[in-house]
């Protein structure tokens, strides 16, 4: 049996910066080579650590004790890219002294689109054998403005167009690592940038998006 508190506590303890091993059936590389194909292979290598954040972990089970040969519970987290949920299932598990794995995960939010946002297969050809194209197509912008934005003159947006480093202005306080966007004049996205990651003062493009403006 476990006591519905010592669940909070062990979740509680899960938020924030953690440490996690990526688990041997997923996309991260190693040595040029995906861990999925190693895992396939009957070869296990070792996995780098990365460090996640988990911004908050919901309970969805209003019950006081959990009993059972097995016990299951159903939770909601918000977490930073790179995160594996299976992993969180174990550690989890691990905090409350039994193996533990996942057995269902729904992603009902991503890059600020929800899940009612989402549409079927079925619904998008529907859309597309009517022409109603403008139901579910929407503007670049739309998944990148969860992104901190920068609005940049015509000027400088030509060098941005071009894939220059740039110096970090002022304005642009960002935490190095983290993407943002650069807009024109017209509030356009046309690249993502990034802090340099090694030559102080510069900001540097991710990707170009836009040919012309």
């Amino acid at each position: 049996m476990i006591q519905r508190k010592r669940i909070l506590e062990v979740l509680e303890s899960l938020t924030g910066k953690i440490e996690q091993t990526p688990p041997m059936f997923s996309a991260v590389k190693v040595n040029g080579k995906k861990l999925y194909e190693y895992a396939r292979a009957g070869i296990e290598v070792e996995r780098p650590t990365r460090e996640v954040t988990i911004y908050d972990i919901t309970l969805l089970d209003d019950r006081s004790e959990f009993k059972g040969e097995t016990i299951s519970f159903r939770f909601r987290v918000k977490c930073s890219k790179g995160t594996y949920i299976r992993t969180l299932a174990v550690m989890i598990g691990e905090e409350l002294g039994f193996p533990a794995h996942m057995s269902d995960l729904t992603r009902i939010e991503s890059a600020g689109f929800k899940q009612e946002d989402c549409f079927t297969f079925a619904e998008v050809e529907e859309f597309m054998e009517s022409g109603q194209t403008e139901e579910f197509l929407l503007p670049l912008e739309r998944g990148l403005f969860h992104l901190p934005k920068f609005q940049i003159s015509d000027k400088v947006a030509k060098k941005v167009l071009n894939g220059a480093v740039l110096e970090q202005t002022k304005d642009v306080v960002v935490e190095k690592g983290k993407p943002f966007v650069m807009v024109d004049p017209a509030d356009k996205a046309i690249a993502i940038y990034q802090i340099h990651p090694t030559k102080e003062g510069l900001i540097k493009p991710v990707k170009v998006l836009a040919q012309e403006i």
